[in-house]
């Protein structure tokens, strides 16, 4: 990340509402406890602001499809590397 005081995470899913009834990501900054963000129209895509630059987010989507059948992700993991 070249500009540390702008830190965020955007996760962009590239089924549309033909695919998708609705995205959830589930996700914690840091060790604080897992928060819930719904998105349930097209595009789908989340935003989430690091306070701290430093923290690492770990994340996981959940979808449903038109046909109710839902799919989990695995846990995701981004982090900022300073060197």
């Amino acid at each position: 990340n070249t500009f540390r005081d702008f830190s965020d995470a955007y996760v962009f899913i590239d089924k549309t509402d033909e695919d998708l009834k609705e995205v959830t990501m589930e996700y914690r900054i840091g060790s604080a406890d897992w928060e819930v963000i719904e998105d349930v129209t097209y595009p789908y895509e989340v935003d989430v602001h690091l306070k701290n630059p430093e923290d690492r987010l770990e994340f996981r989507l959940r979808s449903t499809c038109l046909n109710n059948k839902e799919f989990v992700s695995k846990v995701y993991v981004l982090k900022n590397d300073y060197d």
